[in-house]
């Protein structure tokens, strides 16, 4: 386990680990570290993390990861909480992906 619920770094050891090893995340794993580490409440303190996981994810593995990350962080409800992640994520980092999209958009159908 993680030292403190939003131990940022320790994830983002984990992540390198795997990557040095050859080891590529699961969609569930990457999930699960996200949700581990977005306690805090501020986005910005996950971008570290996020940067990290862009290196070893493929892009089924950033939309869970970024599912996690709407429902957590988005303002609003059904695709206003999507677009409001998205919107916040380019202002912080530019972190826009094809993993990012794609659980935006499931959310939008899903609403």
């Amino acid at each position: 386990g993680f030292a403190p619920a939003r131990d940022v770094a320790c994830g983002v050891e984990v992540l390198q680990a795997m990557h040095h090893a050859g080891v590529r995340p699961a969609p569930s794993t990457l999930a699960a570290l996200v949700e581990a580490c977005a306690e805090s409440e501020e986005l910005s303190e996950l971008v570290p993390l996020l940067v990290e996981m862009r290196t070893v994810a493929d892009p089924q593995g950033l939309q869970e990861a970024y599912s996690v990350l709407i429902r957590r962080y988005g303002a609003g409800r059904g695709a206003h909480k999507a677009a409001d992640l998205v919107t916040r994520l380019a202002d912080e980092a530019l972190l826009l992906d094809q993993g990012l999209f794609s659980a935006a958009f499931q959310l939008c159908v899903a609403s």
